[in-house]
């Protein structure tokens, strides 16, 4: 992705597709990146870790990112930003149709619950395979009582499976994962 492997070269191809990709600024500009801090992190096999540091105009508890990562590869992709300001920590979700997000560093702001319906329903309908399956389940029930019961057990297990993989109890491989998601 990004027309960049990331294992040949030096890196700096990887740093520059990232950079272009990335903004953050605070409300008096934008926040410059400093191009000798660009570093990889150790990252467990098959997924990639980057570290760099910014230079802002002015210091700020307010901090907007944008992200146009894989904006052409993976429209629907979902990024999450963890901002980390001493003890405090901010996540930021990031989508397809949410390419920029406003931080308050130090100000802990849940994702609400409607928002995180509407995520769920673009990623839904952001790929033909979720609508087949969708579709399958749909004329598959041969009662509204099944279908609410094939529909609540599904989402039950989907959340499930992606809060193991998020808290990182489990590290699945994302290409066996994709065919599986795509079998079923």
């Amino acid at each position: 992705m990004l027309g960049v492997d990331p294992n040949r070269g030096d890196g700096s191809a990887l740093r520059e597709a990232l950079l272009r990709s990335l903004r953050v600024a605070v409300p008096s500009g934008e926040c410059v990146p400093q191009r000798s801090t660009f570093r990889p992190l150790a990252a467990t096999p098959g997924h990639l870790s980057w570290e760099w540091s910014a230079r802002c105009p002015s210091p700020s508890d307010t901090l907007t990112l944008e992200s146009h990562l894989f904006e052409r590869e993976a429209p629907h992709h979902l990024h999450v930003a963890r901002i980390r300001q001493g003890g405090a920590t901010v996540e930021l979700i990031l989508s397809g149709a949410e390419r920029v997000a406003t931080a308050q560093l130090g100000h802990a702001a849940p994702v609400g619950l409607w928002r995180a319906l509407r995520l769920g329903a673009e990623h839904l309908a952001g790929g033909l395979d979720h609508l087949a399956f969708l579709l399958t389940l749909i004329a598959a029930a041969t009662s509204l009582r099944a279908l609410a019961v094939a529909v609540t057990g599904f989402t039950l297990g989907h959340s499930f499976t992606l809060a193991l993989g998020a808290l990182g109890f489990v590290r699945p491989h994302v290409a066996l994962v994709e065919a599986l998601i795509g079998a079923s």
